[in-house]
């Protein structure tokens, strides 16, 4: 919901220090995971976002995030390894 609001409040009054393409990259990649993952639990979702932000929205934070996601127990329970 947070994104949500602040996506629309950034669209509706550009953002010339290039927020809107953090936002849009950050939408993008949550989405994703979403559609992966759909049945992540919150906590792990907040988490995942926590990781991309800190590693500034890079495809680079995306792969850490990703492996960091694979490593917790609620995967190895998911995928039964």
């Amino acid at each position: 919901m947070r994104l949500a609001q602040e996506e629309i409040g950034l669209r509706m009054d550009a953002d010339p220090s290039g927020r809107t393409a953090d936002l849009d990259r950050e939408l993008q990649m949550l989405a994703r995971m979403r559609a992966q993952y759909p049945d992540i639990p919150v906590e792990l979702a907040e988490a995942f976002a926590r990781r991309l932000n800190a590693g500034s929205l890079t495809w680079g934070a995306w792969d850490q995030a990703i492996a960091w996601l694979k490593a917790t127990d609620w995967f190895n329970k998911r995928t039964g390894g």
